[in-house]
């Protein structure tokens, strides 16, 4: 099982942990993209970017509450896969990552 080239966005998690997310995602046949709310970012980037994604991860212990419910929503909303970690960790993200190529593939077959 692997991503197969689809697009994953961490949203929040550790910065200084970016390089091993990309790392892991690429592993899987992914393409990884970020994004860190700050005070100049606006939702509407974050929406933009939701947008142009198949998949979204979103460590809980780093992301700002208003990101948090944006994801949420828009994840509901939109049916995209979105696993949301306990914590920023690698083996934590290892296992979302893996839940969503699972989620992934199951979802070609129950349907």
């Amino acid at each position: 099982h692997s991503l197969g080239g689809q697009i994953v966005l961490c949203v929040g998690g550790r910065a200084a942990l970016y390089p091993d997310y990309l790392r892991l995602v690429e592993a899987a046949g992914g393409c990884f993209m970020s994004y860190r709310g700050s005070l100049e970012n606006n939702g509407d980037c974050l929406n933009i970017l939701l947008g142009r994604v198949n998949m979204v991860i979103c460590p809980v212990d780093c992301v700002s509450h208003d990101d948090y419910f944006a994801v949420k929503r828009y994840c509901r909303q939109s049916g995209k896969f979105c696993a949301f970690l306990a914590r920023s960790s690698l083996p934590v993200f290892a296992q979302g990552l893996t839940m969503l190529i699972l989620q992934s593939h199951g979802a070609h077959h129950s349907e």
